[in-house]
């Protein structure tokens, strides 16, 4: 007889890019629709964006257990976000983009983010919150916008020449990082896997 429980059902996800098997399969299908703008994207839209963002995040050479912070409103550019972080085996951090520059200081100091990825509505705030940083990076621009820079100190992902070199996680690998509001009103941080 075989040693331990049997294999999950789940285990045969693992290492396995869903988003990438959906849009083989149905690549016609609404993935993604903005109710308030009337906006759709079907499966095969979204997997090349996510490839195209995948690719330029991998263009940073970042190490395997990058931590990528994301302060993206709520939309497409999200949606690719968390899609690319898992296409590249990233742990990703969305960060609450309602939150004063102070806070989300607060929140990247816990975090300790390798690249943080905004967009041009975000950008002005993520700037502030990282000058307000315990301690600021010093070693070049590792904001990146998904739109054009308005910031002198943000820039835009590489464009890539190749495809990003998919990395699936581990199931033991922590994937996404959230924050919580905490019980005495200080954030939490806490991982899944």
């Amino acid at each position: 007889p075989p040693a331990g429980p049997p294999p999950s059902r789940h285990s045969e996800m693992f290492g396995t890019d869903l988003l990438r098997t959906r849009a083989a399969t149905t690549p016609d299908r609404t993935a993604v629709e903005l109710v308030d703008s009337d906006q759709t994207w079907s499966y095969r839209d979204l997997d090349k964006a996510v490839d195209e963002l995948a690719a330029s995040l991998d263009a940073l050479e970042a190490d395997d257990d990058t931590r990528l912070a994301a302060a993206l409103p709520t939309g497409f550019s999200f949606v690719c976000s968390i899609h690319a972080a898992v296409r590249l085996g990233w742990e990703l951090t969305p960060l609450n983009t309602r939150l004063a520059a102070g806070e989300l200081a607060d929140r990247l100091d816990k975090l300790a983010p390798d690249v943080v990825l905004c967009a041009r509505e975000t950008e002005k705030i993520l700037a502030e919150a990282q000058a307000r940083q315990a301690a600021p990076e010093t070693d070049g621009p590792r904001r990146y916008t998904v739109d054009d820079p308005a910031e002198a100190d943000t820039a835009t992902p590489p464009t890539a020449d190749s495809p990003a070199e998919t990395d699936p996680h581990d199931p033991t690998d922590t994937a996404l990082v959230l924050f919580t509001s905490g019980t005495t009103g200080e954030s939490a941080v806490g991982g899944v896997a």
